[in-house]
């Protein structure tokens, strides 16, 4: 999807040290350390999401897949065969 390797990292901080003035440097930074804060919640939050939906699907996934298993649908002991 959306993936940045390390010397594409490299190459934006390059042009970014050529054509920004050092007076903008420590406002960027902090600028860009709000940002990847604010990405990082939103991953985190949306992973948590996901994996709550994921976990209600299991479970009624499960719930219908082993309905036939309640105690009515079993037989019971006085019904069964000991000989095999």
């Amino acid at each position: 999807m959306f993936s940045i390797g390390f010397f594409e990292i490299i190459l934006i901080f390059v042009i970014a040290v050529i054509l920004l003035k050092p007076e903008d440097w420590p406002n960027l930074l902090h600028q860009g350390g709000r940002l990847f804060k604010r990405i990082r919640i939103f991953s985190h939050h949306l992973q948590r999401s996901f994996d709550a939906a994921l976990e209600a699907s299991e479970i009624q996934n499960f719930d219908k897949k082993d309905r036939h298993l309640s105690p009515k649908s079993l037989p019971s002991k006085d019904s069964s065969d000991d000989t095999l």
